[in-house]
Order: C-alpha cells, then structure tokens, then sequence
C-alpha cells in the first residue's frame, strides 16, 4: 500500500501552481478559508483517533465554503496560496482561528 504524500509536499505543489496574478484575484473570505483548509491539513496530519477526525471534517467544512462561494476552481488557488503563510510553526494557532469560527457559526443555529 502507498502512503499518500505528507501535507508539506501537497501544499507545496499547490503553492507552486498558484501565479501572483492568479493568488490577487483571490477575495480575504476565500484567502481565509484556504489558511484554515492548509492548517486542519497539517494538524490532521499530526493527530490520531477523534482529534484526526476533527481536524479532517473542519476541513471539509472550509472547503465546503470556499467551494460553494467561488466554486471549485478557486479551491486550489486558495489553498496554494494559503501554502506560502501556513506553517508548521503557526498551524496550531491558525486551526484553533478556524475552529473558533466553527463553534461561533454552530452557536448560532
């Protein structure tokens, strides 16, 4: 069995697929939802059990949005350009961002 590529190297792709041109049309909405997607990304790739499924549908729940506002094509543009801003280093604190708002939206149902 393969194992699928690490996180690093599939947002590394995408960072290289993504233009400036390309990375400016981006909206701050689609920008934000592309960090939070790279980070539960990377915190899921660290995690095992409940916490990796956490961190796995949160990501779906970004992309989700950034897919049903831009639609699907501005998926790969705004996670390559999350890529260049979302690090190791700072996933931690970008995912708990994130999952703040997931809570603030829940909380208001």
């Amino acid at each position: 069995m393969t194992k699928p590529p690490a996180v690093a190297t599939l947002l590394a792709v995408a960072a290289l697929a993504v233009t400036p041109a390309l990375a400016q049309t981006l909206s701050a909405a689609d920008q934000a939802d592309g960090r939070c997607v790279a980070a539960m990304m990377a915190m899921s790739e660290k995690s095992k059990g409940s916490d990796k499924a956490a961190f796995d549908s949160s990501m779906m729940y970004f992309l989700g949005k950034l897919a049903g506002r831009s639609g699907k094509t501005a998926v790969g543009p705004a996670i390559g350009a999350a890529a260049v801003s979302v690090t190791e280093a700072n996933a931690a604190t970008t995912a708990e961002r994130c999952a703040t708002e997931i809570e603030a939206t829940t909380n208001a149902m």
